[in-house]
């Protein structure tokens, strides 16, 4: 599968019909797990970062999912998709590295990307996608929606809960 490491502006149009109502919508609509990705203060919940998992299971989701399975997923692996979500500026997640390689999808505000020696911003639309193995962080420039799609080999499955 695709391992490279890019930035496309404007991979995906129309996306603004996704907002913080429409998160609460979804939620509210179907049983998603959903965690919190790193440590945050107990007087300042809001501003950890939010993980919304399995979102390829819900309506709105699907052609865009569909849309990456065609693109991304020629071989017929597991798929799947989440989002990370900031109701505050200056949300962000740890250095870390995925064992997939992973497609970032802004969908809603502004997120700072650092990977490798690289840095990129993501808007609405944007798709940034980041290789297995590349060490990366996320800071939320703005209260922000990203969506993360990731594919693993049929066998290898090492992601759980798709």
């Amino acid at each position: 599968m695709d391992n490279q490491t890019y930035y496309q502006e404007k991979f995906i149009e129309n996306v603004e019909e996704f907002d913080f109502n429409f998160i609460s919508h979804l939620l509210d609509d179907v049983f998603l797990k959903s965690s919190t990705s790193h440590t945050f203060h107990p007087d300042y919940i809001l501003d950890a970062t939010y993980k919304i998992k399995g979102v390829h299971k819900h309506e709105k989701f699907k052609n865009i999912h569909i849309y990456l399975d065609n693109m991304f997923n020629k071989h017929g692996g597991v798929s799947n998709s989440d989002l990370f979500v900031n109701f505050t500026t200056g949300g962000n997640s740890t250095v870390h590295k995925d064992s997939e390689t992973v497609r970032l999808i802004g969908l809603y505000g502004k997120t700072f990307y650092r990977f490798g020696d690289q840095e990129c911003i993501v808007e609405p639309g944007d798709l940034l996608s980041i290789g297995s193995g590349v060490y990366h962080k996320a800071v939320g420039l703005s209260p922000r929606i990203c969506m993360s799609y990731g594919t693993w080999e049929k066998g290898s499955l090492i992601h759980g809960d798709i």
